[in-house]
């Protein structure tokens, strides 16, 4: 059966992750600018996507942050967000004010990652062909180039999530006429932000700008603010240090890094069998349960032995040999047997077995006798004697891959 698996709430808050959008020039970029002139805030790092606006707004009384350098590829943007997250723990781990990311923007992150999947998609060999004879041909996406993307996207947004620090991520928001295809106006308009369908629920908290409207909290995720499900308006001289540090309360001593726990991906029957092959009793137990929860009881794989054996019976098995009170294995013998030549100080059986006695409390007279356990004791009082024997002598290897004879006794030599 298997165990309930709780624990107690901490009543922390997680480090924020804050949504600036809003219409083209209605102060986006200046606010965050002016959040990195906050004595309440540390280190400022700011990531520039497709703006080159970042040395402009270095000009905002007090600013002070430095510019993220990258090379525009996905790889080094997500290089460049890592290094910022490492940058960020440390700095609370000194004690020092929270760290800020400002990733400006999000709409150029998602434009990028795209173009970055219709280029893998322009680069397959079907695709190539198509081109070739037809340069101008559509290319969709399709389902395996839009998944990818996504991908791309939800690990950028795991950096950010999981950043020891505050997030503020910008992007532009705009009203959308719906057409048919003839453009003719098809319902009223709508207001969406251009970017990745899921950083507006990412977000822990989600602000609107605009230059004819006064600034909105459109949603957020804290306890402590009950918005009732409608937006917040703010007053025209807010900032986000004060709705960061007053309104929302933020205080690094009570907030933690987000306990994120992310989707695993399910190991093939093969991965389970490889590492049954070496794991001890307890481990096996749990491979077991791993093996009937995803139901490859009856899968079939091949075994140490390169044998077709079902993933349940293999692991079964290696279990049964390895309990403690089974006979010594093989692999057991084979090490007994490099270490009693390696110490040079038991040349007969007798000392061995007198070796073997004090160690098991039983007088042992062939090495068929060893159990699992014993066998092990008797190999970690070897080792730990050969090293303070000879500190400058190499102990053999654990795992000897040549089959040996069984001694008469005990690992005796042959």
């Amino acid at each position: 059966m298997t165990i309930l698996r709780t624990r107690t709430p901490t009543g922390a808050r997680s480090w924020p992750v804050l949504l600036v959008e809003g219409p083209e020039k209605c102060g986006r970029t200046r606010a965050c600018a002016a959040l990195a002139a906050s004595p309440r805030v540390g280190r400022t790092l700011w990531l520039d996507l497709g703006h080159g606006t970042a040395d402009e707004y270095a000009t905002v009384p007090g600013a002070r942050y430095e510019i993220l350098v990258h090379d525009g590829s996905y790889a080094e943007i997500f290089r460049q967000i890592s290094a910022a997250r490492d940058a960020a723990a440390q700095a609370i781990a000194d004690g020092e004010p929270p760290t800020v990311l400002i990733v400006n923007s999000m709409t150029s992150l998602w434009d990028w990652i795209r173009t970055w999947a219709q280029h893998r998609v322009h680069a397959s060999l079907e695709n190539r062909r198509r081109l070739q004879s037809d340069p101008f041909a559509e290319v969709s996406l399709g389902d395996s180039g839009w998944n990818e993307a996504n991908a791309r996207h939800a690990r950028v947004m795991r950096l950010l999530l999981t950043y020891p620090g505050i997030v503020v991520m910008t992007a532009r928001g705009k009203w959308i006429t719906p057409a048919s295809k003839d453009g003719v106006p098809d319902g009223p308009p709508f207001y969406k932000v251009d970017a990745h369908k899921s950083v507006c629920a990412d977000a822990s908290c989600w602000i609107r700008l605009d230059r004819e409207a006064p600034p909105l909290i459109v949603g957020a995720r804290a306890p402590q603010l009950d918005l009732g499900g409608e937006p917040l308006a703010l007053d025209k001289d807010w900032s986000l240090d004060w709705l960061l540090f007053d309104l929302l309360g933020l205080d690094s001593t009570q907030t933690q890094t987000r306990p994120l726990v992310l989707a695993r991906t399910e190991r093939t029957p093969q991965q389970i069998a490889a590492e049954a092959v070496t794991a001890d009793l307890e481990r096996l137990g749990e491979l077991l349960g791993e093996v009937r929860d995803l139901g490859y009881d009856d899968v079939a794989v091949p075994n140490e032995r390169r044998k077709t054996e079902s993933l349940t019976e293999m692991i079964t098995r290696l279990g049964h040999a390895r309990r403690p009170d089974a006979p010594a294995t093989p692999q057991h013998h084979n090490r007994l047997k490099a270490l009693w030549r390696s110490t040079g100080d038991f040349s007969d059986d007798a000392a061995r077995a007198a070796f073997v006695r004090e160690i098991t409390g039983r007088n042992i007279t062939s090495a068929a006798a060893l159990t699992n356990a014993e066998a092990d004791r008797v190999i970690e009082r070897l080792t730990a004697y050969l090293q303070q024997s000879t500190p400058s002598q190499a102990v053999p290897d654990r795992e000897s891959h040549t089959t040996t004879p069984e001694p008469d006794y005990a690992g005796a030599s042959e």
